[in-house]
């Protein structure tokens, strides 16, 4: 996804998948503060979107595991018993502890 230009703190970004499937991030740019009595402004949500450019769509797969989870997953509907189970009493399963 990209390369395009993070809202708040203006460096370019590129993201991509490296061949085991994680998500890496190429950054570069940002402020560089050379004045001694700089104040930093600060951003808040009600303002509207940080993303310096609105025709950049981000897409589904930026949302997605890196890489896909095996097993348990929770969900936003909650997490599964099982998954509560496991990590609320991980000594639960055999060889754990």
């Amino acid at each position: 996804y990209g390369p395009s230009i993070h809202g708040v703190g203006e460096q370019n970004f590129l993201y991509f998948r490296e061949p085991s499937g994680l998500r890496v991030e190429l950054n570069s740019g940002g402020y560089r503060n050379y004045v001694p009595d700089w104040e930093a402004n600060t951003w808040h949500p009600s303002e509207g979107s940080n993303n310096f450019y609105k025709n950049g769509a981000m897409p589904h797969s930026m949302t997605e595991s890196f890489p896909p989870a095996e097993g348990f997953t929770a969900t936003e509907e909650g997490a599964s018993p099982e998954m509560k189970e496991a990590l609320l009493n991980p000594y639960a399963k055999q060889g754990r502890g």
